[in-house]
C-alpha cells in the first residue's frame, strides 16, 4: 500500500509542477469561463448600442414617412379637386367646344370660297380692264394692290 500512496503522491507532485492537477485544471476552466462571460457581456453591450441607435434611426424613417403620407394626401386631395373641375369644364365648355370646331370648319369652307371668287374677280380684272398684277403702268387708271389669299 505504501508503494501506491508514493507512486500517488510523486503523480500529484508532478501534476502540481506541471499544471495539470484538478486545481489547476479547475482554475484554468474558471478562466476559461471568466473571458467567455466578458466576451459575451462585451458583445451584448455593442448589440444594445446597435439596437438603440436603430430605434433612433427607425424614429427618423418614421418621422420622414409620416411627412410624405401628409404629402401624398394633400396631393390626392389636390388631384380630386381637378377632377371634379375638369369634369366641370368638360359638362359646361364641352359643348360650345363642340359649337367651335364647327364654326372653324364652316368658316374655312367660306373662305376657301371667297379665295376662289378673289381669284376670279382678279382674272376678270385682267381680262377686262387689262390690269396686270406685278405692276401697274404709266396709263393705267385703275388702282389696287395685288393680294393673292392664302
Amino acid at each position: 500500500m505504501q508503494g501506491r500512496t508514493q507512486r500517488a503522491d510523486k503523480q500529484q507532485d508532478r501534476s502540481v509542477r506541471s499544471g495539470t492537477g484538478p486545481v489547476q485544471q479547475l482554475h484554468k476552466n474558471a478562466q476559461n469561463i471568466t473571458g467567455t462571460v466578458q466576451n459575451l457581456e462585451r458583445k451584448l453591450h455593442e448589440l444594445d448600442t446597435d439596437i438603440a441607435a436603430d430605434l433612433v434611426g427607425k424614429q427618423g424613417f418614421e418621422s420622414h414617412l409620416a411627412t410624405l403620407t401628409r404629402k401624398k394626401e394633400d396631393l390626392q386631395k389636390k388631384v380630386d379637386v381637378n377632377k371634379q373641375w375638369t369634369d366641370m369644364f368638360d359638362k359646361d365648355v364641352g359643348p360650345f367646344q363642340q359649337k367651335y370646331v364647327h364654326l372653324v370648319e364652316d368658316i374655312h369652307s367660306v373662305y376657301g370660297t371667297a379665295k376662289e371668287f378673289h381669284a376670279k374677280g382678279i382674272q376678270m380684272l385682267i381680262d377686262e380692264f387689262n390690269y396686270h398684277v406685278a405692276y401697274k403702268r404709266w396709263d393705267d387708271t385703275f388702282n389696287a394692290t395685288p393680294f393673292k389669299p392664302k
